[in-house]
């Protein structure tokens, strides 16, 4: 190992982030148990006390960094909430529920991207929990795998949905950006230098190359 183990969650760590937080490489993890670390990788100490959610966050949060400080992104079956990690406190309630969740946009402008079970996808202000447009529709079954990324410039987001298609979105005017479809549900990760799209489902990866 490079470094001290990171110790505290008394469940599987579920999603990482890694960022720099107050001028420290950190890493930013949401555990099985429902808490929220921030973590100095050189030292491998927590850098704030644990976020502790007081009711079932179920299974889908992510991690972030929105203006220097580190937040977190949880959701149960009623709520979607940000978190601001070093003050412990809400920064934001949405009234819906996620099937998938990812961070992106731009450092101007970041934005939470939202799957839900009636097929849509939506897109909220980071700062204000504020929903951004109406939502993106298209996916005829419900989206469990969302990941943020830029894209010819611009931020978009990559959706895969068990209709058996994973879809690409310009989040700055929420429109669909192309559609692929593949054998089964899958995960999908679009790398932004190359505009290659890499794609898991089953035991098979599929790697598309846009022409």
């Amino acid at each position: 190992p490079a470094g001290p183990p990171l110790e505290g969650p008394t469940d599987n760590v579920a999603h990482v982030t890694c960022a720099v937080v107050e001028g420290r490489l950190a890493a930013l993890g949401c555990a099985g148990d429902g808490t929220v670390w921030v973590w100095d990788l050189e030292t491998g100490e927590a850098l704030y006390a644990d976020l502790q959610g007081d009711r079932d966050w179920s299974t889908k949060s992510t991690c972030t960094v929105l203006d220097g400080r580190p937040v977190a992104v949880t959701t149960n079956f009623e709520t979607t909430e940000i978190w601001d990690l070093a003050t412990r406190r809400l920064v934001a309630g949405l009234p819906s529920s996620a099937t998938a969740l990812a961070c992106g946009g731009t450092p101007e402008h970041p934005m939470l991207v939202t799957c839900a079970l009636d097929n849509a996808v939506r897109v909220w202000d980071l700062r204000t929990g504020q929903p951004l447009g109406e939502p993106m529709t298209g996916h005829s079954r419900p989206t469990y795998s969302v990941t943020c990324t830029m894209f010819d410039g611009r931020p978009v987001a990559v959706t895969s949905s068990n209709d058996n298609t994973i879809r690409i979105w310009d989040l700055t005017d929420r429109t669909p950006v192309d559609i692929i479809h593949v054998s089964g549900a899958s995960k999908a990760l679009l790398l932004p230098e190359s505009g290659t799209l890499a794609c898991a489902f089953g035991s098979d990866v599929a790697v598309f190359t846009r022409r």
